[in-house]
């Protein structure tokens, strides 16, 4: 008789690779883009992908995500930036929380915005999240601007 304990930690043991182009962290794989597009693109593109834009849930992701971007050959003017999959709670016009949702719909219990905290007054009606690439602080940006962005999906 099989031990499905066995198996299943042989099958974990033989899944601890990501795709090509794809770095992997604790139970997710990692993928930077190389081309700037706007937040609504980088959303798409990521579901191509079978995988969504990164959801930042602890400071250990946050310190992973920050040192994986100062290595980024892509930062150089726009490349300043990175999408991430947190923005305003507006979709489509639906209000469905408090101030700033990833895109599954949950609230953050991480965050790493630059004063320590976000101001929902920022002057503009979309708002979405883009991590600096240098110093891994969240900004609010207009969702038009073209940033690279960061791909998340389990291994």
């Amino acid at each position: 008789m099989i031990n499905c304990l066995a198996v299943e930690y042989l099958i974990g043991r033989l899944e601890t690779k990501c795709s090509e182009k794809w770095t992997l962290n604790g139970r997710s794989c990692y993928f930077i883009a190389k081309h700037p597009i706007s937040w609504h693109k980088a959303k798409k593109k990521c579901e191509n992908k079978f995988s969504s834009l990164a959801k930042i849930s602890s400071s250990a992701e946050h310190r992973f995500l920050s040192r994986m971007m100062r290595r980024s050959p892509h930062k150089k003017g726009n490349f300043d930036y990175s999408w991430i999959g947190l923005q305003r709670n507006q979709i489509n016009g639906q209000t469905f929380c408090k101030k700033f949702c990833w895109l599954d719909g949950s609230q953050t219990n991480f965050t790493a915005w630059k004063s320590g905290k976000t101001n929902i007054n920022y002057g503009f009606s979309d708002g979405c999240v883009a991590q600096q690439m240098n110093t891994g602080f969240w900004h609010i940006r207009k969702c038009v601007l073209q940033f690279v962005f960061v791909c998340e999906r389990g291994k």
